[in-house]
């Protein structure tokens, strides 16, 4: 940019970053807060993060995804940015792992309806090249999480912190999935026992009376 002799690019190029920045965060706060919502609602996380504002914002749940999101300045010290790296090793495999349950779930769906004798051009939306990019989709996140911190596994690079932090979700993932099933005594629904009507015909009955409104 410095050779292009504009001085002013450098200063787009920064407002642009920020502003790109700035609409991620806006994003990932409004999906974490209603993700950890929609947890409370299920009983899954403390009753008292049910709470709304007058206009129906999860306030508890927005206070604590902001205070969490605070562990982004540990970047200014060049001290605790090794720590922040450690915590994007564990929410990177968190992620990977949360990509594979996803297109896991929508496997068992599509044989759930296969099961039921339900078409898939029934539904408002039918994606392409299914299973296969499911499969895709599973086995390239399962496969990236596992090779996440494979660097430590090369000779002169071992390090139990970067070994620790790389693959901790891998092993906890397992543990908190059949301790849930343990715990609170829940099974794996047969194929032909799966719910697929719950719901629906109040979706339905909503579009078929949804009026769109104008942008003003």
């Amino acid at each position: 940019m410095n050779r292009l002799r504009i001085r002013v690019l450098p200063d787009i190029v920064n407002a642009l970053v920020l502003s790109a920045a700035f609409s991620a965060g806006n994003s990932y706060v409004y999906c974490a807060s209603r993700s950890l919502f929609g947890l409370a609602l299920e009983g899954r996380a403390p009753k008292m993060l049910t709470r709304c504002t007058r206009n129906g914002v999860p306030i508890y749940c927005v206070l604590l995804v902001l205070v969490i999101s605070l562990i982004s300045f540990l970047q200014v010290s060049s001290g605790t940015a090794q720590i922040l790296r450690w915590f994007v090793s564990v929410i990177t495999a968190s992620q990977l792992i949360n990509f594979s349950v996803i297109a896991f779930t929508y496997m068992r769906f599509k044989k759930a309806c296969e099961a039921q004798g339900i078409s898939r051009d029934s539904l408002p939306y039918k994606g392409m090249l299914q299973p296969y990019l499911a499969w895709y989709a599973l086995s390239g996140c399962i496969t990236m999480a596992l090779v996440n911190g494979f660097s430590v596994f090369i000779k002169g690079n071992w390090k139990l912190t970067s070994f620790f932090f790389s693959y901790t979700m891998v092993g906890v993932f397992p543990v908190l999935y059949l301790g849930w099933k343990t715990t609170k005594r829940t099974r794996v629904i047969k194929l032909q026992d799966v719910d697929l009507q719950q719901d629906v015909a109040e979706i339905d009955e909503y579009t078929r009376n949804f009026v769109p409104t104008r942008a003003r």
